[in-house]
């Protein structure tokens, strides 16, 4: 699983790289290469991940679920199940909570960057700020369960 995020990641940096090329001269691009070019590569590579994550942990609840339902039609006895579908941590029932909170923060952040354009540290500022914000969110919200 780590080598096919690990593959996909290199062939969308190297996509990346080459969608985003206006010359042929890498030399020459490199000087023309401002810091709003940097922070669009950026930022789409930060996004391109928290998606990929995202996929990946809605597929992995998908086989988890499909696990569960056959040792349950396997007629395994009762202690085996459960020392089988023990959870690791008590989280697990809110993470699509957790990644919807995550996208919600990460697009309020992208939209308040895009009205206070022009690009800068700034915008950096404002997609951190907004996440963390999400996750305190999160946090808070789990509290309140509990």
């Amino acid at each position: 699983m780590k080598n096919i995020l690990l593959t996909l990641i290199a062939c969308t940096i190297t996509g990346i790289g080459k969608l985003s090329a206006q010359t042929y001269d890498p030399i020459a691009y490199r000087l023309e290469m401002g810091g709003e070019d940097v922070f669009n590569a950026l930022a789409s590579i930060v996004v391109l991940v928290i998606v990929l994550l995202f996929i990946i942990s809605m597929v992995r609840q998908l086989f988890d679920n499909r696990i569960k339902n056959k040792i349950i039609d396997k007629g395994v006895s009762d202690s085996q199940i459960s020392a089988i579908l023990q959870s690791n941590s008590g989280d697990g029932n809110y993470v699509n909570l957790k990644w919807a909170m995550l996208l919600t923060g990460l697009g309020i952040g992208l939209t308040i960057i895009y009205y206070t354009l022009p690009l800068g540290i700034h915008s950096l500022a404002i997609l951190c700020f907004s996440i963390a914000i999400s996750f305190f969110a999160y946090h808070y919200l789990l509290q309140k369960k509990r």
